[in-house]
């Protein structure tokens, strides 16, 4: 318990008291009026803080957005500067391109400025003068127009055509005409150019290059491959491995065929028919489907070569084990794969380096491996 003094009279009083015992003055409940106007001001400064702080949230979040606002407005202003200035950049270049006559790729360029300026009148002009440029080549350069035409829709083709043909006529024009000039390449033996034009098609309304194709077609597969494996072909099979033919730039590199009458060397060589002809002999060329003694089908070379040989086939290195003999080096699967096949017995003795073999045929031809290896051959 306290002591205070009565705010009427002075006198002390208890803090307990509900008036003063002096003059009777409700000392408790002037007490509490001055506690509750105390707190009510407390709380009023309390909420007076309070705004002031929202407001200078409100104010503080203004100046960020604004500062934001101003870098996106900036940036947007920067980007759309780049676009323009990125456009007037490609239309010059687009320009540029349909003046030098670079028709394709100035329509392209246009067509990514998506509608700047007057780029859609210049596409409207570059496509009239794309379509009459491949009118014009129908018969000088079938070859341009046919992959011109072949990509247009029949709407796309009726907008710019004022003839009286259709889409479908002017295609089998440009047919018609690879074949005619795939078989004149043909003939003056620019067989990779013929090769592209008989792609298209090889076929007239009166001929067929058909044969001249498919020779077209084996001279491409016969330079990719390369490296090929030479071998006698008699009695309609294929017989002995004679040696090996490099080709390469039009010239043939052959080795291991002095022993059979062809010299080795480097020749000029042409396709003649589906062989390939050089000065001295002619090969043909067979490309798959052949087995060990299997009966060659296909065109044979036309004439003899100066040796007396009834013919001389080529197959590709990596597909013709079959047909090789055995040869030092080689393991003992080879072996089983090659022109002799199988032995009739196997001879194995091993030792602490380790084994050795001897496979019999018949007609004593003997095959010796060291370890798997082919190390001596008996015939």
């Amino acid at each position: 318990m306290a002591i205070i003094n009565c705010p009427e009279c002075g006198k002390e009083v208890s803090d307990k008291a509900i008036s003063c015992p002096n003059c009777g003055y409700g000392v408790k409940s002037h007490y509490e009026k001055i506690y509750k106007f105390e707190q009510d001001k407390q709380n009023i400064q309390k909420r007076e803080k309070a705004k002031k702080e929202i407001l200078n949230n409100l104010k503080n979040n203004k100046k960020i957005f604004f500062v934001v606002f101003g870098v996106m407005f900036i940036l947007a202003m920067l980007y759309i500067g780049f676009l323009i200035y990125n456009g007037k950049v490609d239309y010059q270049l687009a320009k540029k391109q349909f003046l030098n006559g670079d028709l394709e790729t100035a329509e392209k360029t246009f067509y990514s400025l998506n509608g700047y300026r007057d780029s859609e009148e210049y596409i409207q002009i570059i496509k009239k003068q794309r379509f009459q440029e491949a009118m014009d080549k129908i018969d000088s350069d079938c070859l341009v127009a046919y992959n011109y035409f072949i990509q247009m829709t029949d709407k796309e083709f009726s907008e710019l055509n004022d003839s009286h043909y259709s889409l479908e006529d002017v295609i089998y024009k440009c047919k018609i005409n690879c074949a005619i000039k795939g078989g004149a390449e043909y003939k003056n033996n620019n067989l990779d150019v013929a090769y592209q034009y008989f792609i298209i098609n090889y076929k007239t309304d009166k001929n067929s290059y058909e044969q001249a194709y498919n020779n077209c077609k084996d001279y491409i597969l016969f330079k990719e491959v390369s490296k090929w494996d030479i071998y006698m072909y008699e009695e309609n099979k294929i017989q002995n491995f004679i040696g090996t033919g490099t080709f390469t730039n039009n010239k043939v590199t052959l080795e291991g065929t002095q022993s059979y009458g062809i010299p080795d060397g480097t020749y000029d060589y042409s396709i003649n028919g589906s062989g390939i002809k050089t000065d001295l002999y002619v090969f043909n060329v067979y490309f798959s489907g052949l087995s060990k003694g299997d009966s060659v089908t296909g065109f044979l070379a036309e004439d003899y070569n100066s040796f007396g040989y009834t013919d001389i086939v080529l197959l590709p290195t990596s597909a013709s084990n079959e047909y090789k003999p055995p040869m030092l080096g080689m393991t003992t699967n080879e072996v089983e794969n090659s022109a002799w096949g199988k032995p009739d017995t196997i001879n194995k003795t091993t030792y602490a380096w380790g084994t050795t073999e001897q496979w019999c045929y018949s007609d004593n031809k003997y095959v010796y491996f060291d370890n798997g290896i082919v190390t001596a051959i008996s015939e």
